[in-house]
């Protein structure tokens, strides 16, 4: 592919999104790989001081050590990832660990793994020898060795797939007719996210799919699927917030936090008192377009520039 000829940050940050709510529609899956031998991960901040961070409003250098009493301070931190990207899964890991040593009711909770796989996380968890969990992705494998080796709770945070697909092809109707313990798996969007959030969401998906536009219709599903993912996300981590058991580090795919995504307006409905800190990965060029536009919302409380969105 010709450089001209290569997708904007933008562009592919809003295609992996696409790719993540296409996987519903079809609901894929990745093979598991059983027994895989797993080392703890060796204490490691590095990466906190090789990737650039900056205030997200004033846009300012944060050191290492800021950041980190920033996150410290919240009762819930949420890491906007950009998917795959090693260098930013390096810097939410060394913050992680960073946050563990400091506070002792630190939490993990993590999008990609459901709520209905929190007993086998428990069981994983209780284990004594790390073995990879069959049937997880193991992407933020050093994040969970780091609460499995400090005896640190792991929140499934999302929805189960197969509800979130029933959510944007039949309707929230069709799932208020679940057993109280399907029901207790995922959270209907009350009340729905709003502003630039929804905006953002219907611009993105006003293009045209696989050579064909998608109809009005079509979107709204693929919305419903969108926030009940933010609600049940939002719920984990509320519920999970204690005066003993906090933060609460929430990490997920960059579209849901940014500019007071879906995830933090719903957080703040339930929990208007909570401190809640935000970081997300960006490029520079995205960094760039954030300080031209002063009247926009300010991505997050701080952004981790990236060398490569992939």
């Amino acid at each position: 592919m010709k450089t001209h000829d290569r997708p904007t940050p933008q562009a592919r940050h809003g295609l992996l999104l696409i790719a993540a709510l296409a996987c519903v529609a079809s609901g894929c899956q990745t093979a598991a790989k059983q027994d895989q031998p797993l080392a703890f991960p060796v204490k490691d901040l590095t990466p906190l001081n090789h990737t650039a961070c900056l205030d997200g409003r004033a846009f300012h250098p944060l050191t290492a050590e800021a950041l980190i009493a920033r996150a410290s301070r919240a009762d819930i931190v949420l890491i906007g990832e950009v998917h795959k990207n090693a260098q930013g899964l390096a810097a939410a890991n060394a913050l992680w660990q960073a946050i563990v040593e400091a506070k002792p009711g630190a939490v993990l909770a993590l999008e990609f793994i459901e709520r209905d796989q929190q007993i086998e996380l428990d069981d994983w968890l209780g284990m004594e020898t790390p073995i990879k969990p069959d049937g997880f992705s193991f992407a933020h494998g050093p994040m969970l060795l780091t609460a499995k080796q400090n005896k640190r709770p792991v929140i499934a945070a999302n929805a189960p797939r197969r509800y979130v697909r029933l959510a944007r092809t039949k309707g929230y109707a069709h799932l208020e007719a679940m057993t109280p313990v399907q029901r207790a798996t995922f959270v209907f969007p009350e009340p729905q996210p709003t502003g630039g959030y929804r905006d953002r969401f219907f611009k993105m998906f006003s293009g045209e799919s696989h050579g064909q536009k998608m109809t009005p219709e079509r979107i709204e599903g693929f919305w419903r699927a969108q926030t009940m993912w933010d609600a049940t996300m939002a719920d984990s981590v509320v519920g999970a917030l204690t005066p003993k058991q906090r933060p609460i580090v929430l990490v997920v795919g960059r579209f849901h936090v940014e500019q007071d995504g879906g995830i933090p307006q719903l957080i703040r409905a339930r929990r208007p008192d909570a401190k809640v800190f935000s970081i997300v990965m960006a490029t520079q060029a995205q960094v760039d377009k954030a300080r031209q536009e002063p009247d926009h919302l300010p991505i997050a409380d701080a952004v981790w520039v990236l060398e490569e969105e992939t």
